[in-house]
């Protein structure tokens, strides 16, 4: 009779942590959701110019990759995927001009095409673009502009930079053309 007792205790007992164990690893599981879920609702219900749900789900998935402080590590839309791609197949119509966009909505020249309209205007790498067409970041969409030039919609882009060191904007007037993609 003693040793069923035992054993009734070590079974209670060994339940018991199981089932303080299980609650543990659910809280810190449902804490790790309920976050970003929190962030969410605070959001929607917050925010006085809410984004769409898309826009801050891309916004998330580029602080990931920005939070690793990899300059090669990259995030891209799937817009601004098939825009890397068409710029990847050897010519194509545009500026000359591979811009980097920042999850605060900031926008840099990233690349500057050799013999481009870009380059023969004096755009450099590691300008920031104050506005193209009137329209100024973050309210500036590149995959709109890559779309109206591809489309023929777009047959000039007026292109306002600001360069470190230079007081003054850097203003151009692009035309887009085929410009030949020099693959290394």
């Amino acid at each position: 009779m003693f040793n069923r007792i035992k054993n009734r205790r070590g079974f209670t007992g060994g339940f018991l942590c199981g089932l303080a164990l299980a609650a543990v690893l659910y809280a810190v599981c449902h804490f790790a959701l309920d976050k970003e879920q929190e962030i969410w609702r605070y959001i929607h219900r917050n925010a006085i110019d809410a984004a769409d749900d898309r826009t801050v789900e891309e916004g998330k998935y580029r602080g990931m990759l920005s939070a690793l402080g990899d300059p090669y590590a990259a995030y891209y839309s799937e817009e601004e995927a098939q825009e890397m791609m068409q710029t990847t197949r050897g010519t194509y119509t545009g500026i000359g001009i591979v811009f980097l966009t920042d999850e605060d909505g900031s926008i840099t020249v990233q690349e500057v095409f050799e013999g481009s309209p870009a380059q023969r205007a004096g755009i450099l790498p590691g300008d920031e673009v104050v506005r193209i067409n009137g329209i100024a970041p973050p309210e500036l969409k590149i995959s709109d502009l890559a779309a109206g030039i591809a489309d023929g919609s777009i047959e000039e882009v007026q292109i306002a930079v600001q360069r470190e060191g230079v007081p003054d904007l850097i203003e151009a007037v692009l035309h887009p053309e085929e410009i030949d993609l020099r693959s290394v």
